[in-house]
């Protein structure tokens, strides 16, 4: 049946409207105490409990930016996130941190200087974490369309997590504020600021710090290092491109790429033009190719290839490095 309109003629839309009798007035009095714990942690100059209550916020902001329109009221359980916010409170007002002892995966936020906006970040903590140690730390991007959580539920279950648990590897994965961001701009700004927000939070080993991430996210990959070459120890971007040009600046950077050969998305030929450049300029490169491979049932089979290279990788350093990249331009 075909539906005509005339100009002017008013169009009719049903939506779902979510109501919860006293809520507003619960975020309120949340955001009133955070506001009121922030001034108590400031007089007291506990900085390192203070770097903890952007994720009490974050969760108390939910409230309003459902208002907002920012995402659908049927996505979020207020009431949890309530609860969590307020458990969260208590610990800090106790004098406690209370994320320091929390183990798997779980969201964290941090104010950001972009905006003054809460932007939260999901992070996974192996069971053997230990703050006496140094611990490798991997930063995961996504696909378009995805958002912090992709990593840790969009491939295989879980597999990344448990790759990571494995081999004893703490991974986080920012929001990038828009699924279509391709790491450019303020995106790439979070990228780097949740990267900071973790060596902070956990003691991190600056020379093991690995950047992977698919689709997008491959492009990412590859983009943030060339803006920030002095960071990584390895990369793996999988089903990504970049310019092959830019190579240079990240020639001291051992690489493991992986595509899949029958790629609709992402032509294969965007990893195999990176990868002669690398090999042309002297990278240590290895190339995973996947016979009958498309965009995304590449991605969870190699998990264990990714945390392989990395393993055996560790960030080549100062004149090291220098000297790596100058002997191969």
């Amino acid at each position: 049946m075909q539906l005509k309109l005339t100009v002017g003629e008013p169009v009719i839309k049903y939506a779902t409207v979510h109501v919860e009798r006293g809520l507003a007035a619960d975020f309120a009095a949340a955001k009133s105490r955070s506001a009121k714990t922030e001034a108590a942690l400031k007089s007291k100059r506990q900085d390192s409990l203070l770097a903890v209550l952007p994720t009490a916020e974050y969760r108390i902001s939910l409230f309003e930016l459902a208002r907002a329109g920012e995402f659908n009221f049927d996505r979020m359980d207020f009431r949890e996130a309530l609860k969590e916010a307020n458990a969260l409170l208590d610990a800090l007002a106790a004098g406690n941190d209370p994320l320091a002892q929390r183990r798997g995966e779980f969201k964290r936020a941090y104010l950001s200087k972009v905006d003054n906006t809460f932007q939260p970040y999901q992070i996974f903590v192996p069971s053997s974490y230990d703050k006496s140690r140094r611990f490798p730390l991997v930063i995961a991007l996504y696909g378009m369309g995805g958002d912090e959580n992709s990593y840790f539920t969009a491939y295989a279950q879980g597999a990344f997590k448990t790759e990571a648990e494995k081999r004893g590897y703490i991974v986080a994965c920012h929001k990038g504020r828009k699924p279509a961001s391709m790491y450019l701009g303020d995106a790439e700004r979070d990228v780097m600021d949740v990267l900071a927000e973790v060596r902070h939070a956990y003691n991190i080993d600056a020379d093991r710090i690995y950047l992977t991430g698919h689709s997008m996210g491959g492009f990412g990959t590859w983009s943030v290092a060339m803006n920030h070459p002095e960071v990584f120890a390895a990369l793996a971007p999988v089903s990504g491109g970049a310019t092959p040009e830019s190579m240079s600046k990240i020639a001291h950077i051992p690489q493991l790429v992986v595509h899949g050969d029958t790629d609709p998305t992402v032509p294969v030929e965007r990893s195999r033009v990176m990868v002669a450049m690398g090999k042309k300029l002297g990278v240590e490169i290895k190339y995973i190719e996947v016979p009958g491979g498309d965009h995304g049932n590449v991605v969870a089979p190699n998990f264990p290839a990714v945390f392989d290279w990395f393993d055996t990788h560790k960030r080549k350093s100062g004149d090291a490095a220098a000297a790596a990249s100058g002997s191969k331009n």
